[in-house]
């Protein structure tokens, strides 16, 4: 077992919810601080363009005090933030610098030990689809997939639920 990193995943796809795109902007950059107050140890910006990930990463770094990151999904988002150390996909580039995260379809997915991968980005609306939940155990799903996360050794758990991954990785050092 390792230390997982819990990575607050800022998803855009949720937050975008204004028709202003200033009130949109103010929404996500909200969230990323609630997200450092949770105590995450880096933050994942999620969903919409790439041009919009970037410009809330580029106004976030300079203002947290842990590292943001645009999720990037291909090598021409890579170029354009070649230089940044924190770096996060879905998918595979053959870089070594890029952390790949495995974002679930299906629980089997979730339920076995995959060496392939750093560790999971599970989004709310993911988890409670995969386990046919209402939202009203989604902290609980969060928690038991970060437990699940720690024992098999990831290092890394992208979430926009901070907090109940924090507990569940807790409940797993004291379990196992």
């Amino acid at each position: 077992m390792t230390n997982l990193k819990i990575i607050g995943l800022l998803n855009l796809n949720e937050l975008f919810i204004f028709k202003d795109s200033v009130a949109n902007f103010e929404n996500a950059v909200n969230s990323a601080y609630k997200l450092s107050e949770d105590g995450a140890n880096g933050i994942i910006v999620f969903g919409k363009s790439f041009f919009e990930r970037n410009k809330i990463c580029s106004y976030l770094k300079p203002r947290l005090d842990i590292p943001v990151s645009p999720l990037v999904n291909s090598e021409n988002q890579l170029k354009l933030i070649e230089n940044d150390n924190f770096l996060f996909s879905v998918k595979h580039f053959g870089i070594k610098k890029i952390i790949r995260l495995l974002e679930p379809k299906s629980k089997s997915m979730l339920l076995k030990s995959n060496n392939e991968f750093s560790g999971i980005l599970l989004t709310n609306k993911r988890a409670l689809k995969i386990f046919k939940m209402e939202a009203d155990y989604l902290d609980e799903v969060i928690a038991v997939l970060a437990c699940r996360a720690t024992y098999f050794g990831l290092k890394y758990f992208a979430t926009e639920n901070v907090l109940s991954a924090r507990k569940g990785a807790e409940l797993c050092k004291k379990l196992f």
